[in-house]
């Protein structure tokens, strides 16, 4: 999503395919999800992520974000803010609601600094293919393992 400070206006850019295979690649990390020319309405990029089932399967996203002033904004650490979200987990084949994500947003305490993070390549996920090195898997919490965040 991009959108405003307070996340009353979001529009939604894409998503990773549901599952877990790929398209394209064999799974749905595989190989990055590609999204072009995205209208920055707001001055925020928000992401979307849940863990996948079983709730000891890795927590983490990564990505890289070419930006209207040529600048790339990584997921590392140190760039973003993170909170848990008050919804159900879709799961691997549902679809976050709008209304809640919404809310959640509006009603955030934001926290800085992800908890956990690892280079792209790291196992048991390995290198995302057109990354740059700068990219880095991060979540709220611990990459691997049960989280005091599964199901949310």
């Amino acid at each position: 999503y991009v959108g405003n400070a307070d996340g009353s206006i979001l529009n939604f850019v894409g998503r990773n395919e549901p599952g877990a295979t790929g398209n394209p690649g064999e799974y749905n990390w595989s190989l990055p999800e590609t999204f072009s020319n995205i209208n920055i309405t707001g001055e925020y990029i928000y992401v979307v992520a849940w863990d996948g089932p079983p709730t000891t399967s890795p927590h983490l996203w990564i990505g890289q974000f070419f930006l209207p002033d040529d600048s790339t904004l990584y997921s590392k650490p140190t760039d973003w803010f993170y909170t848990v979200g008050s919804g159900n987990n879709p799961l691997d084949n549902g679809d976050p609601v709008l209304r809640t994500i919404s809310r959640d947003f509006n009603l955030a305490f934001w926290t800085s600094i992800p908890q956990a993070s690892a280079p792209n390549g790291t196992g048991p996920w390995g290198s995302i293919p057109g990354f740059d090195p700068s990219a880095q898997f991060i979540w709220a919490n611990n990459l691997v393992g049960t989280s005091s965040f599964d199901n949310t």
